[in-house]
C-alpha cells in the first residue's frame, strides 16, 4: 500500500526487498500471503517462476493468486521452492511457528526464506493482527523451524517509526 500515510514504510520495504531479491532470490519463488504480488517486479529479474499463495484471490489484482491455501498447509511438494517469500504475513498468523515449519518444508536444500515482520506497527487488519517480532524472537522462531539464519536486518529506527505513526495519526485530519 503506497498511499501517502504509508509512503515511508513502503519505500523502506521496497529497498529491503530489492536487496533481498538480488542477494537471495533465485529459481522458483513461492510467495506465501502474496495478496496482489506487490513485489513481483523486484523479484522478476532473479526468479524463474513466481507462485502466489493466499487464502483468497486478490481484490486489488484478481488472478494473481495461483494457489488458494493458508500458510499452514500449502499444497505443493516438499522442497519445491528455491525461494520462499513471506512479507508482512507472520504477524497475522495465530501459529507463526507452524507457518515457518511449512515454509521450511517448501524450501529446497540451499534455498532461502525472505521475510518481513514488524517490531512496531499500529493495529491493522483486525481481528487478524496477533504479534510483533524482535530480532531475537525471529532468530528463535526461524531456528526452531529448521532454518539457518543468514541475516536479520532491522528496517527502521526510532525516528522512522515516529514519522510513520505520526502520519497515521494525522490521517483523520
Amino acid at each position: 500500500n503506497e498511499s501517502t500515510h504509508n509512503r515511508i514504510s513502503y519505500r523502506i520495504m521496497e529497498q529491503a526487498l530489492a536487496y533481498a531479491a538480488e542477494t537471495y532470490g533465485r529459481g522458483k519463488l513461492v510467495d506465501i500471503g502474496c495478496g496482489s504480488k506487490p513485489w513481483r517486479t523486484a523479484f522478476a529479474p532473479y526468479v524463474s517462476e513466481h507462485v502466489g499463495v493466499d487464502l483468497v484471490d486478490s481484490k486489488r489484482a484478481p488472478g494473481t493468486v495461483d494457489v488458494i491455501a493458508g500458510a499452514y498447509e500449502v499444497p505443493l511438494e516438499d522442497g519445491c521452492a528455491d525461494t520462499v517469500l513471506m512479507s508482512v504475513v507472520l504477524e497475522h498468523l495465530e501459529q507463526p511457528a507452524r507457518a515457518l515449519a511449512e515454509a521450511h518444508r517448501l524450501c529446497a536444500p540451499g534455498g532461502h526464506l525472505i521475510m518481513t515482520a514488524p517490531l512496531f506497527w499500529h493495529l491493522h487488519e483486525r481481528p487478524r493482527d496477533f504479534f510483533r517480532y524482535t530480532p531475537d524472537g525471529l532468530q528463535f522462531l526461524l531456528e526452531e523451524a529448521g532454518f539457518e539464519v543468514a541475516e536479520i536486518v532491522p528496517l527502521s529506527g526510532v525516528w522512522t517509526t515516529i514519522s510513520i505513526e505520526l502520519s497515521y495519526a494525522l490521517r483523520r485530519y
